[in-house]
């Protein structure tokens, strides 16, 4: 049976891959966020396909924003990254509101019954 004294002293945890630094650490868990983001939008509007449904000036600042990651981690640079990372969470946010807007201010197709009512056409 173990006791308090036993129980205290943990064995040191061990670096299984040791050409693993703490860098790509870092950078496997942060892209994680990104990647968990962008599987949601491609679930809700089709792979890849939320890029193309906005307007060429927002779709230009999403891929420069993409390409901060890039250099950021070829410079190594962790503050740089997260900021990086964190500003493209952001932008898959953006470009769902304006999509999101841009799809609730078209107007409805719809027919008129023959006793007058309006309905909405299936798509």
């Amino acid at each position: 049976m173990a006791t308090k004294t036993s129980l205290r002293k943990h064995p040191k945890p061990e670096i299984q891959n040791p050409g693993v630094d703490s860098w790509t650490i870092h950078v496997n868990a942060k892209l994680v966020e990104l990647e968990s983001v962008k599987a949601a939008s491609d679930r809700k509007w089709g792979e890849n396909r939320l890029i193309t449904l906005v307007d060429s000036g927002l779709r230009e600042k999403f891929w420069v924003q993409n390409s901060k990651i890039g250099q950021a981690m070829a410079a190594k640079d962790q503050v740089r990254f997260n900021k990086a990372v964190d500003s493209m969470v952001r932008a898959y946010a953006v470009l769902e509101t304006r999509q999101t807007r841009k799809v609730s201010s078209q107007p409805m197709i719809g027919y008129r019954e023959s006793s007058g009512r309006c309905r909405q056409a299936e798509p």
